[in-house]
């Protein structure tokens, strides 16, 4: 049987807090065993500069504060640094296929909520239950677990030792030892 996580799947997986990476294949796998249908990792890691790019679309610099000027094109509430993403404790899904956000498909909430249901069973907390955008609508692409750490918490540890420091207090949280399984330190996280 093919393997149904696609190579840039795997690369942004690979990016990941190393103790998430099983969970993310677990939550791929359960998916694809309820449905019959596979999801991708659309996002994971992202740097500050790159969160900043998606928290502009739909907002405006006008100047210290960002006016929202198109709603509908809110992609999220999070500026940089207070998003999971920027320190490789989330990521975000689609759907194989044509449509990947499953905007034409009839049983795309049932599908969603499945989605859902199977990364919160491995203890992942997901958007589409709880991080509703400015726009109105839930944000069901996106799992994130944060071990407990705050989003201030993580931002002081990343200002200070940047990811390394973030990872290195999560592996104290979780009991083990500090660096294990840390093959890649993404470039630009530090």
């Amino acid at each position: 049987m093919k393997d149904p996580v696609s190579e840039v799947s795997r690369a942004r997986i690979q990016r990941l807090y190393p103790g998430l990476r099983p969970l993310v294949y677990r939550t791929m796998q359960d998916v694809l065993a309820r449905s019959q249908r596979a999801i991708n990792v659309a996002q994971g890691l992202r740097t500050f500069d790159e969160q900043l790019v998606i928290y502009s679309e739909g907002r405006q610099l006008q100047g210290d504060v960002w006016k929202v000027v198109a709603p509908s094109r809110i992609l999220t509430n999070s500026k940089p640094g207070l998003s999971w993403h920027c320190y490789g404790l989330a990521f975000d899904i689609s759907w194989v296929g044509t449509d990947p956000y499953l905007e034409h498909d009839n049983a795309s909430d049932d599908l969603w909520r499945l989605a859902g249901d199977c990364g919160e069973a491995h203890g992942f907390s997901w958007g589409g239950r709880h991080v509703r955008l400015l726009n109105g609508v839930f944000d069901r692409p996106h799992f994130d677990m944060a071990f407990g750490l705050t989003i201030a918490q993580a931002l002081e540890l990343f200002q200070h030792g940047g990811l390394p420091a973030v990872w290195a207090f999560i592996d104290k949280v979780r009991g083990v030892p500090e660096g294990q399984d840390w093959d890649l330190i993404p470039k630009g996280a530090h």
